[in-house]
């Protein structure tokens, strides 16, 4: 039976032991009560004797034989074989020497063939390794053959009962050699180790000191007494060499169960490998990691996070699958650098030591000991991050496909940066992000980023409130003909006021808004404040468009069209007087889908405007296959020096390109005269900016409308 059933299956058969102790205690009695007996005779006093010490033994090992191999039955067998001995002594029959002498061979036969009989490739029953089963096997066979030779002769053959005792002699001779010669081979297996050979000799000279006592007392030569004396020795030492088989046996089932669990646990490692790199995976290198800051926390670990910044263009051309491959010698030219780093901490062994880990994505991770560092620790671990990086080979192929690997590396170190393993991971991934964001090879946490986190997550739950809350303030800036003084447009405008000292332009906080995650919730509201200006317009007999900024192409989604369809229908406008800017690097790199979505605006009749239009070709051939009614560029170039000129040249250039292609241009950004003069040489006549008009909160407009026109009133 497996040893591994120990703890479950072993408890509950136990039991049954306890509730035997009564029982055994009861046949532990039996010899005294047998000795106490005045009617027992000498013979029948040994056979009490041999029953009481054997019968709590015979018992025991019965109870635990699913637990444990050892072969009972020989036991069972020498007893009785020795019972019938002494009761061939008593019985008074033609066959008397022949019962006895049988029980003799039989009970010299056992006490060879049990040792040699035990199960020791799963017991371990004399204690070594048996290393010649083969030859063990033989032994066993020719025992048994000895022995049926003697039966038959013992009974059949005359010659053999009139020279009992030289046939007897003979036999038992035969007997006790093979088990010498087996205790002989079994000491050249375990030099180091006399205790099996010391046993199995004692036995050997009991054995021989019985089987010698009972020749010389069928010759008449020795008493009884003294066959009775080298018998019971010999019996006793036997059972005693059983029993300490037993408790070995028991023993070893218990180092066994534990080393099967260890087994076990080995096992376990590598089924939470990662299948794709053959590494530990992220929540077992944190225990192990978090268990020796634990047990030290004065020693100084360095956490290094580091990915191969280059490794998307491999699933983008080769799949996952195949990427996986790569992925694999990437990490196995990695591991093979480390491991051989006695100072970096290990995670488990596959056969060498696994000193490396992976985490979540491409990111992996190892954890270097400061402990040994002679240098400063940023040498030491710019050294580490050095050779991991020079391990990879210059170029790594798959078929035809071949890539430069470049690794980006992020640092936190224990003790500067906390304790905690978790934030020591975070800081690490932190560093490594920034190290891919400024295309560096190594950064180390800053302790300062924390502070810059906090700030930002307090802006984002501050702008969350104010956008739910619609705290944000409107305004609009005009877009004005300056060759005619006559309004072309409106551009919608919002500011947001972090604090008191200066509100925050869209552009400013936009990316707060994206990371807040309420980014879509402003644009909504910011068309619906559109709609509101335009049909307070068209009730005043206004009808100006107005503009509305789209950061990013990601806005462009089916509830969107739907939301401003709603609003059409709800303020009664024609989407003609709505105008959607987008920014040009939105426009050309817009999905399919949006692309889609901008037709969809287009069919009812909203107009598409480009800002920060740069005139690339890629912009141009987008113009021409889109319609696209207006393009905004940047004129804050014209209010700089004339050491600026390429700009300015620039500018012109797009400004005579638009005209060129009759499509309508916005300057925006005019905040100074000198600027506005330069865009109206250029030939530039719609301009927005703060020279033109700083900008109407939308409750003024009207009221800006109606003075504008009282002072322009030929342009009206």
């Amino acid at each position: 039976m497996s040893c591994f059933n120990f703890t479950s299956k072993s408890v509950k058969q136990l039991q049954g032991l306890v509730k035997s102790l009564c029982f055994l205690f009861m046949v532990l009695c039996f010899p005294t009560l047998a000795s106490t007996s005045a009617s027992f005779s000498y013979t029948e006093f040994n056979i009490a004797f041999i029953l009481g010490i054997s019968l709590p033994v015979l018992l025991f090992a019965v109870l635990m034989r699913n637990l444990v191999s050892i072969k009972w039955q020989y036991l069972a067998a020498i007893t009785l074989a020795i019972f019938v001995f002494f009761f061939g002594q008593v019985l008074e029959h033609s066959f008397q020497l022949q019962l006895s002498l049988s029980a003799a061979s039989v009970y010299i036969a056992l006490v060879c063939l049990w040792p040699l009989a035990s199960e020791r490739d799963d017991s371990l029953a004399l204690g070594v390794v048996c290393q010649r089963k083969s030859l063990v096997t033989w032994f066993i066979h020719g025992i048994k053959v000895l022995i049926a030779i003697f039966l038959v002769a013992l009974w059949f053959i005359e010659l053999a009962v009139t020279n009992a005792a030289f046939s007897f002699g003979l036999y038992a001779g035969a007997v006790l050699l093979v088990s010498f010669t087996q205790a002989v081979s079994l000491k050249n297996v375990a030099e180091k180790d006399y205790t099996v050979f010391s046993r199995l000799m004692i036995q050997f000279i009991l054995h021989s000191a019985f089987a010698l006592t009972l020749g010389l007392y069928i010759n008449g030569i020795s008493s009884y007494y003294w066959v009775v004396i080298a018998l019971l020795l010999s019996y006793v030492v036997t059972l005693a060499n059983g029993c300490w088989l037993l408790m070995q046996n028991i023993l070893l089932l218990l180092k066994g169960s534990q080393s099967n669990e260890k087994l076990s646990s080995e096992e376990l490692f590598h089924y939470s490998l990662d299948p794709a790199t053959n590494l530990p995976m992220a929540q077992q290198a944190f225990q192990i990691f978090e268990d020796k800051l634990a047990k030290d926390h004065n020693k100084r670990y360095a956490v290094v996070i580091f990915n191969p910044v280059n490794f998307q263009q491999v699933n983008n051309v080769l799949g996952h699958r195949n990427s996986d491959i790569l992925l694999s010698q990437l990490a196995y030219c990695l591991q093979q650098q480390a491991s051989g780093n006695q100072d970096l901490l290990r995670f488990g062994y596959n056969p060498e030591a696994i000193r490396m880990a992976r985490l979540q994505g491409l990111n992996f991770l190892v954890v270097f000991d400061l402990a040994n560092t002679e240098h400063e620790a940023h040498y030491a671990i710019n050294e580490l991050c050095q050779d991991l990086a020079d391990s990879v080979p210059s170029a790594m192929s798959f078929k035809s496909f071949s890539l430069n690997f470049k690794l980006a590396f992020g640092v936190s170190i224990s003790g500067e940066d906390g304790s905690n393993v978790n934030d020591l991971i975070s800081y690490a991934e932190d560093a490594l992000l920034t190290s891919m964001n400024k295309q560096r090879m190594i950064s180390y946490f800053d302790s300062e980023s924390l502070l810059y986190t906090q700030q930002q997550l307090s802006r984002m739950e501050l702008l969350k409130a104010d956008i739910h809350d619609e705290n944000l303030f409107w305004y609009l800036q005009p877009q004005i003909n300056i060759n005619e003084a006559e309004i072309y447009g409106l551009q919608l405008k919002v500011h947001w006021y972090e604090n008191e000292n200066r509100p925050l332009e869209l552009e400013e906080f936009i990316l707060v808004a994206e990371h807040s995650g309420d980014v879509y919730l402003l644009t909504k509201q910011m068309l619906s404040q559109a709609f509101k200006v335009l049909y307070s317009l068209h009730q005043k007999g206004y009808y100006y468009t107005v503009s509305v900024t789209l950061t990013s192409d990601s806005l462009l989604e089916v509830d969107l069209v739907e939301y401003i369809e709603t609003l059409m229908e709800r303020f009664h406008i024609l989407g003609k007087y709505l105008v959607i800017e987008l920014a040009e690097e939105a426009i050309l790199e817009a999905t399919d889908r949006a692309k889609a979505i901008i037709g969809q605006l287009r069919a009812l009749e909203i107009s598409i405007a480009i800002s920060g239009f740069s005139g690339s070709y890629e912009s141009l051939r987008y113009l021409r296959k889109m319609a696209v009614q207006q393009v905004k560029i940047n004129c804050q170039a014209l209010a700089e020096s004339d050491d600026n000129r390429v700009d300015k040249a620039i500018i012109n250039s797009l400004v005579n390109l638009s005209r060129t292609m009759k499509l309508p241009l916005i300057g925006t950004d005019l905040s100074d005269a000198v600027a506005l003069d330069a865009y109206k040489k250029m030939g530039g006549s719609i301009a927005q900016g703060e020279e033109v008009y700083t900008g109407i909160v939308p409750d003024e407009l009207t009221i800006w409308l109606k003075k504008w026109n009282e002072l322009n009133p030929k342009k009206r």
